[in-house]
């Protein structure tokens, strides 16, 4: 099959920036962006109202050519999520090693060091109490070869992320699992996810479906997220149908509000 890609330039919060149109998932050139990633970005962001620009995130066999490796030192994987919502960067197996909890939910080969920091992490958190001693084993991970991840803004990516990550108020929250349909009482119904908040990201990716999080105090630790915000992610190939259905549950919304409003002012 043959794509035909053109590039051009279009202002994306008052800045210039170069993008590819028609873009396929082959694409290597990350000196460019993708309209598509542009488009659902803006949508995503307008629609949500969101205070963060989504992060996307994708889990790479080698650095790609265009982006640049992260250079300075990371405390954990979710502190990454944050850099990420400013610039795109790749970061290593190694990067993630500040985390050991972190770095094993993101399903890298730990080192001898890092599996006893693992190990130590492990028994504090079962005797402060914090874990019950099988929920460990039980812990979910990404599970896929790569040397590392692809961090950015989801409107710097020239190829589809495996991940879009979001901070979201209650109310966002509340769209996002209409749009996702984890409310639906017709389906399965989703999960509120909690420790580690990082386990979100693999259950999304293993079960392409979205999930959202309370998060977790290492992750309310690392990443500073003020505590009104939860952690939501979307499979990255769900963000067009998701834009879709978030407008369409948006305008939904706004019908009922405005029922509801008139209800309350003829009873009150």
């Amino acid at each position: 099959m043959t794509h035909t890609r053109t590039k051009s330039v279009v202002l994306l919060n008052g800045e210039p920036i170069e993008v590819l149109w028609g873009a396929s998932k082959a694409a290597k050139d990350w000196r460019v962006t993708s309209m598509d990633r542009i488009e659902a970005a803006r949508s995503i962001t307008e629609l949500l109202k969101l205070d963060h620009p989504p992060v996307g995130i994708m889990f790479a066999s080698e650095r790609p050519d265009g982006v640049e490796a992260l250079a300075d030192a990371a405390p954990s994987a979710c502190a990454m999520w944050r850099v990420g919502e400013k610039r795109l960067f790749y970061a290593d197996a190694e990067a993630h090693f500040g985390c050991a909890v972190g770095a094993l939910t993101m399903g890298f080969e730990l080192p001898a060091d890092v599996q006893s920091r693992l190990g130590d992490t492990a028994d504090l958190m079962r005797t402060s109490g914090y874990v019950a001693p099988e929920e460990l084993e039980k812990l979910p991970t990404v599970d896929r070869p790569k040397s590392g991840i692809v961090y950015g803004p989801l409107s710097s990516f020239t190829e589809e992320p495996d991940l879009i990550l979001m901070w979201l108020l209650p109310r966002q929250a509340m769209m996002f699992n209409e749009a996702t349909d984890s409310v639906s009482w017709t389906l399965p119904g989703g999960s509120l996810l909690g420790r580690p908040a990082c386990s979100a990201l693999p259950v999304a990716l293993n079960t392409s479906r979205a999930a959202v999080s309370m998060g977790c105090i290492g992750m309310r630790t690392f990443t500073e997220i003020p505590d009104a915000y939860l952690l939501a992610v979307l499979p990255g190939e769900k963000a067009a149908p998701f834009s879709e259905a978030l407008a369409a549950k948006t305008e939904a919304n706004r019908t009922m509000q405005s029922w509801y409003e008139e209800s309350k002012r003829a009873l009150t």
